[in-house]
């Protein structure tokens, strides 16, 4: 039973760890993205998310992202943010939210990348659809 204990009380602290970075990166994502929104958005986004950003914004006739300032904005649009004139800048809640979906996205996008044109879900995804 000790042993048990253990075991779940170190899955416990993993999870509060990961979490806790989580967190952390949010943080800096607001922080960073209303302080210093000049900065490049690799500062704190990898390339395949900043490639979804982009997709996203593309999609949506928004403005590309060329700094972390508008990366952070386009994240947090994804995530429920409306963008309107007189709305305050997105708080945790919405860029949690944006964050999640990009990292959703950014995952699929990068299987995609990796399964190539001959990837089952290429051939699901063409919108010719004639090799369904």
């Amino acid at each position: 039973m000790e042993y048990l204990a253990h075991q779940s009380g170190e899955r416990l602290e993993r999870a509060v760890t990961i979490k806790a970075v989580i967190a952390w990166r949010l943080a800096a994502m607001v922080l960073l993205g209303r302080e210093t929104p000049e900065l490049p958005p690799e500062v704190l986004f990898s390339d395949i998310e900043v490639a979804v950003l982009k997709d996203f914004a593309t999609d949506r006739r928004l403005p590309e992202p060329d700094n972390l300032g508008s990366a952070v904005c386009t994240m947090a649009v994804i995530g429920g943010y409306l963008n309107r004139r007189g709305d305050p800048p997105p708080g945790y809640k919405i860029i949690w939210e944006g964050y999640t979906r990009l990292s959703i996205s950014a995952q699929a996008y990068e299987l995609l990348l990796r399964r190539g044109s001959e990837g089952a879900i290429y051939r699901l995804l063409r919108p010719d659809k004639s090799c369904v």
